[in-house]
């Protein structure tokens, strides 16, 4: 009884102390950690699910039919690694139209048989995307891949409305760039590097900490 009331008084204490931090730490793209920050749903309850961070979701964020209906918005997906292909095979199972890319062309095969479109550039995954996530190795790659690639970045298919979620892990100065240049095209930038490795990616048990722009 006594080893399991320590055991209780530490987790109590540890909880105390992140949460502490997370009210008073800035975080990426410079949004404070307050009741905007949001824990992500895994990827296979987006269907049904609203996905919110600084209500930044995916139900709100949707294309106007011809009819004038609500569609799923379509989504693109940079960087087929250990995580991202994973991730991206979560998003076709829960019903979304997912256009993805990578360096290696290779890697994307995976995700092709699953249903998934390809593009040569990101540049081209982003136009035809009203949502693109980034799942990229380190700072310079998110750089290269989101602003960096003359003419075939991200950024360069960025229109008015467009969303970017950055779930690499990156410096505060590498998101607040890329977040600046996302901003300045039209679109919305949201940072969200995930709490997980392989196994939780497969098993769509990934947690999103979230900050950026409302939608």
């Amino acid at each position: 009884k006594t080893m399991l009331a320590c055991r209780l008084l530490f987790l109590l204490l540890t909880l105390t102390c992140v949460l502490g931090f997370l009210q008073t730490s800035n975080f990426g793209a410079g949004h404070t950690l307050d009741a905007r920050f949001r824990t992500v749903k895994s990827l296979s309850s987006l269907r049904s699910s609203r996905v919110n961070a600084g209500k930044f979701s995916f139900s709100r964020v949707t294309r106007m039919s011809g009819g004038g209906e609500d569609e799923q918005p379509t989504i693109g997906f940079l960087g087929m690694g250990i995580m991202g292909v994973p991730m991206a095979l979560n998003l076709l199972k829960a019903g979304f139209k997912v256009t993805v890319w990578n360096r290696a062309e290779d890697k994307c095969k995976d995700c092709i048989k699953a249903g998934a479109a390809s593009c040569k550039t990101p540049a081209e995954v982003v136009s035809k995307s009203d949502i693109t996530f980034a799942m990229l190795a380190d700072p310079a790659a998110a750089i290269a891949v989101a602003i960096g690639f003359p003419d075939i970045a991200a950024v360069n298919g960025i229109t008015a409305g467009k969303g970017y979620i950055d779930c690499s892990t990156v410096s505060v100065d590498c998101s607040q760039r890329i977040a600046a240049e996302i901003r300045a095209a039209g679109g919305k930038y949201l940072e969200a590097p995930v709490s997980g490795s392989k196994k939780p990616a497969e098993d769509a048990a990934l947690v999103f900490l979230c900050a950026g722009d409302r939608v």
